[in-house]
């Protein structure tokens, strides 16, 4: 069996990771309260912390 190498599927991967370095990195900019990420201190949060340390 001939293994062909398919470069477009190689341009394929690189325009996917530059899109996502480009969108990690604009997310900064995203001014709505739904983009921020907060966890609560449960109890279930506060025994993670107790047994990490």
């Amino acid at each position: 069996m001939d293994k062909v190498r398919r470069y477009d599927l190689d341009w394929l991967r690189v325009f996917g990771v530059l899109l996502v370095i480009i969108f990690h990195s604009l997310m900064i900019f995203i001014l709505e309260p739904w983009a921020v990420v907060y966890i609560k201190d449960t109890e279930y949060v506060h025994s993670f912390k107790v047994i990490s340390i």
